[in-house]
């Protein structure tokens, strides 16, 4: 790691060895920022989002280290994951360091006018840039005293560099991100890098061993920070058994790609991992109990993450063993029910799970009366009890029972119930 030259309130970035490759443009326009605060006196907000490894760390860590030696007084701070420390405790750390006091004892409202005045006062002398990293961590009451610092310090030299992840549904996030000053608010998104990119980057990270990362790239989306993860670990790696070596490394890059998605994110992008390769959404939705509208904000982000794509009316893994990698890290009694479910699904929704459907029944051909009918037999319910589940007469039950024996060349309840079986299984084991 390579320490960034330390900030005016002596703390340091910390920063990786491998040379920024990507983002150029992003970068030139952080500079340019950097030099309009320090040679025009010019405030504002700079606001920065990505998925959770695009390098906003990164390009904070440059826009600190451009300040500092463009001589402008530099303060960084940090949201963090958990409970327990007061509002604006970082920034108000930070801001210690240059003005004495600033961080003394109080209410919410006092901990805020001093965090108001103590930059009044540097701002009074020189240019200021606040650099605050991760903001989705942050406390309500902290984003809400953002909210109004950038309000209040809007005419000063006062520059504050914002990260935060894409697409998470945080309300504090969402209000400070829609209410900040608007005409002099900029906001920059970062995406994957381009495939010359990421080789130049596993290059300088790698040398010569660049080829072995070579099958975990489609793991990696592109991501400069999940690249770096993955040339550490493979470094790192000792193992005789290259196979089990290799799955270990595939699971732990996903593994860690999974943490990082919010909670409705994971659950999403876990369960589309036993739907196969290819998926709709109204599988998705119905093995998820939810409406489909409910996971547009959860597919955003994974979409966003380079874990899944989206063509005409489908949703693809961007790769093969993206999805493998994935349902590997699900306990496999988990992974086996959540197949059987989704073959049901299929099975009762009128679509062959098997892996070719013209060698399978014809499920298509049965009604959704009697899909349901079928489901129920097969799970050893009798006709009156089919028929009390599905609040219709033991004659119809019959009726469909007979018709489904016609159309699946099935002669009893048996041979229905094996070939039923051997359809979810189908699925099952895939």
């Amino acid at each position: 790691m390579l320490d960034v030259p330390l900030t005016t309130n002596d703390t340091a970035r910390l920063v990786p060895e491998a040379r920024p490759r990507g983002h150029g443009s992003q970068r030139k326009g952080v500079l340019r920022r950097v030099l309009r605060l320090v040679h025009g006196h010019e405030g504002g907000v700079l606001w920065i989002e990505g998925p959770a490894d695009a390098g906003k760390s990164w390009l904070l860590a440059f826009a600190a280290e451009e300040a500092v030696l463009a001589e402008a007084v530099t303060l960084t701070a940090s949201g963090f994951a958990g409970d327990g420390l007061p509002p604006l405790a970082s920034l108000l750390d930070a801001l210690t360091q240059q003005v004495p006091g600033a961080a003394e004892p109080g209410t919410p409202f006092e901990r805020l006018r001093q965090a108001e005045d103590s930059l009044r006062k540097l701002a009074a002398e020189q240019p200021v840039l606040v650099v605050l990293d991760d903001i989705h961590h942050c406390d309500h009451l902290t984003l809400l005293g953002v909210r109004r610092l950038t309000a209040q310090l809007d005419e000063l030299p006062v520059l504050w560099m914002l990260g935060a992840r894409s697409h998470l549904d945080v309300p504090a996030v969402v209000s400070l991100r829609r209410d900040l000053p608007f005409q002099r608010t900029e906001h920059l998104e970062l995406a994957a890098l381009d495939p010359d990119s990421v080789h130049l980057l596993v290059t300088d990270l790698m040398g010569s061993r660049s080829a072995e990362l070579a099958p975990y790239l489609p793991l990696l989306g592109g991501l400069p920070g999940a690249i770096r993860h993955a040339c550490a670990l493979l470094r790192d790696t000792r193992c005789e058994d290259a196979a089990e070596a290799r799955d270990g490394m595939a699971e732990a890059v996903a593994a860690r790609r999974l943490d990082q998605l919010t909670v409705q994110a994971r659950e999403l992008v876990l369960t589309a991992a036993v739907l196969g390769d290819r998926f709709g959404m109204l599988h998705l939705s119905r093995m998820l109990e939810c409406r489909e509208a409910a996971l547009l904000r959860p597919l955003r982000e994974v979409l966003s993450a380079g874990l899944l794509r989206a063509e005409l009316e489908d949703l693809v893994f961007v790769h093969p063993c993206v999805r493998d990698a994935v349902a590997a890290t699900l306990p496999s009694p988990v992974r086996l029910s959540l197949r059987r479910r989704f073959a049901e699904l299929c099975v009762t929704g009128g679509t062959s799970a098997s892996a070719s459907a013209a060698d399978g029944p014809e499920w298509r051909g049965l009604t959704r009366s009697e899909l349901g009918v079928v489901r129920l037999i097969a799970h050893g319910a009798t006709n009156r009890e089919a028929a009390e589940r599905l609040f219709v007469s033991p004659h119809t039950v019959n009726s469909h029972l007979r018709h489904v024996f016609e159309k699946l060349g099935v002669h009893s309840r048996v041979q229905l119930a094996r070939l039923y079986a051997r359809e979810v299984e189908a699925a099952g084991g895939r």
